[in-house]
């Protein structure tokens, strides 16, 4: 087994400005380039964008931007209340230890710490890029071959955008869009008041595919051969649809083998059987709008 760790720090020069970015570039060779690779990446700032390509290595973009002096105080505030919110929670416990003294902040003054750290590491033709908590944005583009497996958490900056992948795919983003462009999937991608753009080239048959957000839009792609069971849950929002096919109300049953239980659901669900019916692919917003395209 082959380790492959990186990890990056920046430090900030007297003379150079906040807005000033500096980018980096890497070429990561993996453990087995004949062999399927996955991709996991984690950031709390900035935006991701992953293309799958015909090549063997992995080659990753990094641009850092320091954060302005706003930015650095919301973040400094958020963190100032978490790290209170957990005080609190460890002082309502009796663990029987004194509590710790305060100190005099007499005659210092604090030092801003302008330090970005981004640590890439490739382990078995599996690699995480992730960076936490920094006085930094970082936008990272990230090359990969088509058939890797893909999983990105974001929380917040910018957007996550992924094309030309055909393994499967996870995404989570707090405050950005994502979009993903011909891929095959399955997808499961999720964020809580953006939108989501998928443009499928073709749809897993091993495994469904999902995307939710609780009041951003939904659109979708489908190519013209490709056959799925499209399931859409809209509670407050539009359907719009170029299908040939009608989407219509589905009702299910369910019993309890267990006991005498039984349970009748209709609506809340809309259905549409595309080219004769497929793998499933389900659409879930609350407030949020969903369309459906054919290419």
């Amino acid at each position: 087994m082959t380790k492959f760790t990186l990890a990056l720090l920046l430090l900030l020069a007297p003379g150079m400005s906040l807005a000033q970015s500096v980018e980096k570039k890497y070429s990561l060779e993996l453990t087995d380039p004949n062999q399927p690779m996955s991709l996991e990446v984690e950031m709390r700032n900035g935006s991701v964008s992953v293309e799958g390509y015909s090549g063997k290595n992995v080659e990753i973009t990094a641009t850092i931007t320091p954060l302005s002096q706003k930015e650095l105080e919301a973040d400094e505030n958020i963190h100032r209340r978490h790290k209170q919110n957990i005080k609190q929670r460890y002082k309502s416990k009796d663990h029987g230890e004194p509590e710790k003294k305060t100190r005099s902040k007499t005659g210092l003054k604090s030092v801003r710490n302008a330090t970005m750290n981004l640590e890439i590491e490739e382990s078995d033709n599996e690699v995480e890029i992730s960076s936490e908590f920094s006085t930094s944005r970082i936008d990272l583009v990230v090359k990969v071959p088509s058939t890797s497996a893909l999983e990105v958490e974001l929380y917040k900056g910018g957007d996550v955008i992924v094309s030309n992948l055909s393994g499967p795919i996870e995404i989570e983003t707090w405050q950005g869009d994502i979009v993903a462009r011909q891929i095959s999937g399955p997808i499961v991608a999720e964020t809580h008041s953006r939108t989501i753009e998928v443009e499928f080239a073709s749809l897993s048959k091993e495994n469904p595919s999902s995307l939710t957000t609780y009041s951003g839009d939904i659109d979708i792609t489908l190519g013209n051969k490709l056959a799925a069971k499209v399931n859409v849950q809209n509670y407050q929002g539009e359907i719009l649809s170029g299908l040939d096919e009608e989407f219509v109300t589905t009702e299910s049953v369910k019993r309890n083998k267990k006991g005498n239980k039984q349970e009748i659901v209709v609506g809340g669900q809309v259905s549409a059987v595309v080219n004769g019916g497929g793998q499933e692919l389900s659409l879930i917003t609350y407030s949020g709008d969903v369309y459906v395209r054919k290419q």
